[in-house]
């Protein structure tokens, strides 16, 4: 009989999301890894990042009949962030050029300056915008709430990615006592009657709603060992904290 090499059993991990609810979940293995530092580092395009992360995602929840694709961007975020803490550890420890923090022209900040990062004292910023009603007219009004986008919906540049989320963010649609179901429409068709029912203020509105939807937040103060300057810098969204 051959040798077989043994199968490696991983720790579990229970997790709550946003709203409280508990799922259990697995850290990456070093593949899993491997696949989503090398999908952020390369210049590949958004889609291809966005997707290998939900994959992975998906693969590390051991909760049953959990779509991460249908979680909401903070949950999604909350989730990645366990899921390194639990793989790699609480304390991250990286590495800041003095030059560019603190922008000095004379070049006399030369150090590199090492900081350590207790993935523990990251918070959840605008846990209440998380979701809001727009009136369009007297009788037609549309609830958003922050949903994840697929990857065609991205959008290729910056202005269509923020039209497609605005498409993507709507969760109800009321006409007087009619409650629309927008899963009869494509998101084509949503997009293009969101883009001829808001006016400009309306579309504002939405735009700032998904500007400022839930996110992970951070301080960290880094000091110049050379000329002893602070500078506050802020860590916003979890993909901050997969590039420290």
């Amino acid at each position: 009989m051959k040798n077989q090499l043994p199968t490696v059993k991983l720790p579990e991990y229970n997790i709550k999301l946003s709203d409280g609810k508990p799922i259990k979940i697995r850290p990456f293995v070093a593949k899993e890894e491997k696949i989503l530092l090398m999908a952020i580092e390369s210049n590949s395009d958004n889609k291809q990042i966005y997707d290998s992360i939900l994959s992975i995602i998906q693969s590390c929840i051991l909760t049953k009949n959990i779509d991460v694709k249908k979680l909401s961007p903070i949950d999604i975020e909350i989730i990645l962030l366990e899921i390194r803490k639990n793989s790699v550890g609480e304390v991250v420890e990286t590495t800041f050029d003095s030059r560019k923090v603190f922008n000095c022209s004379q070049q006399v900040c030369s150090e590199q300056i090492e900081k350590k990062f207790n993935l523990n004292t990251v918070e959840i910023k605008n846990m209440e915008n998380v979701s809001k009603v727009i009136k369009l007219d007297d009788k037609v009004s549309v609830k958003l709430k922050h949903k994840l986008l697929s990857s065609d919906e991205i959008g290729t540049n910056k202005v269509e990615a923020l039209y497609n989320s605005i498409t993507a963010c709507i969760d109800v649609i009321s006409n007087e006592d009619e409650i629309i179901n927008i899963n009869d429409f494509t998101f084509k068709q949503l997009a293009n009657w969101v883009e001829v029912s808001f006016n400009k203020n309306q579309m504002l509105e939405a735009l700032e709603f998904v500007r400022n939807q839930p996110h992970l937040y951070a301080e960290l103060v880094v000091k110049c060992p050379i000329c002893s300057q602070e500078k506050k810098i802020e860590l916003k969204g979890v993909m901050s904290f997969f590039t420290l």
